[in-house]
């Protein structure tokens, strides 16, 4: 906790001066607050990169839909598929592992085996 704290008062230190953070900094933050439980402070740190132009990536939406289906929230997980997907990225193999993964977890059965078919159309096939 304590070395997430300074990792965040130097991205703060760096804002006041005008410098700005990378994808892979935001994404190390946002992975520390989820893995913390803050997925508020990930969220809004999330919503802060969009405001400094950061381009996200998979990796920071595998992150926040990962963390938040292991909070048992699908409802926020589907949320931020669908920005990944409404950005037009595509989902890999371990986005798509995070997804079936997080909804079978979630008792979601009928919505994961709707991502495999999904996943096999567009030629994608799960390791057994």
């Amino acid at each position: 906790a304590g070395d997430l704290e300074v990792a965040v008062s130097l991205y703060e230190e760096m804002r006041c001066v005008g410098m700005s953070l990378n994808v892979v900094a935001y994404t190390a933050l946002i992975d520390g607050f989820c893995k913390q439980g803050e997925m508020e402070r990930a969220e809004g740190l999330y919503m802060r990169m969009q405001e400094d132009g950061v381009e996200t990536n998979a990796l920071v939406y595998t992150t926040l839909i990962d963390r938040y289906f292991k909070r048992g929230d699908s409802d926020n997980a589907m949320k931020f598929l669908a920005k990944m997907l409404n950005q037009g990225m595509r989902l890999d193999t371990a986005a798509y592992g995070v997804i079936i993964s997080g909804l079978c977890g979630n008792g979601k059965l009928k919505e994961a085996e709707e991502i495999v078919q999904g996943m096999e159309k567009g030629g994608l096939v799960l390791d057994k």
